[in-house]
């Protein structure tokens, strides 16, 4: 049953996602890929330590949903603005329309009538301000949004090490158990691609 949701999780999500994002110079695959990955982390993450799978797995599928708005305000006003490594990508945000995606995605979360905490761990997933270390919804998606760039979005990149002083795995005393971890979410996201086909 829950792999069933998980298809259908998907599927709806590729609908939305499907729109490749020019001002990130993201694709809508890739788009998709990375969302995928945040919530099968996010999932992971949240059944070693107690929260709950079901809310975390929202929250990462969810998280980037605000650069579609972002990418959607750039594009209509015509403006030609396009996000460039290595400036920071919330800088880059702020700087083209006065907000990142994370309170962009909170603002459309909150007119759909998801729940505040949802929209609040949206919201502040990127602010230094709000950088969270004990183990809650906000510090497993800030943990995840800096391990996917470390073992990739399909979890297969070997030799991926995270710093043994990250405050998320020394909150949550994971360290031991992120191999497993990430070679189960390596495992469903190869089940996933098979499942819903792009």
């Amino acid at each position: 049953m829950r792999e069933l949701i998980w298809v259908i999780d998907l599927s709806l999500a590729r609908q939305l996602f499907a729109r490749d994002l020019p001002g990130y110079g993201i694709t809508a695959y890739d788009y998709w890929n990375g969302a995928v990955a945040a919530a099968l982390m996010m999932e992971a993450l949240a059944r070693y330590v107690g929260l709950d799978p079901e809310d975390a797995y929202t929250i990462g599928i969810l998280h980037a949903i605000g650069r579609i708005l972002i990418d959607r305000v750039i594009e209509e006003r015509g403006f030609s603005l396009y996000w460039e490594s290595p400036q920071p990508i919330t800088d880059w945000e702020r700087g083209a329309v006065g907000f990142d995606s994370g309170e962009a995605g909170a603002m459309l979360l909150e007119h759909w009538s998801f729940p505040p905490t949802t929209c609040d761990v949206i919201r502040w997933q990127a602010s230094r301000e709000k950088v969270v270390e004990e183990v809650s919804l906000l510090g497993a998606l800030q943990f995840t949004l800096r391990l996917l760039p470390l073992t990739g979005l399909d979890f297969a990149r070997e030799g991926w090490q995270l710093p043994a002083e990250d405050p998320f795995l020394q909150a949550s005393g994971l360290t031991s158990a992120m191999a497993p971890i990430i070679e189960g979410c390596r495992e469903n996201f190869q089940r996933l691609l098979k499942s819903v086909h792009w």
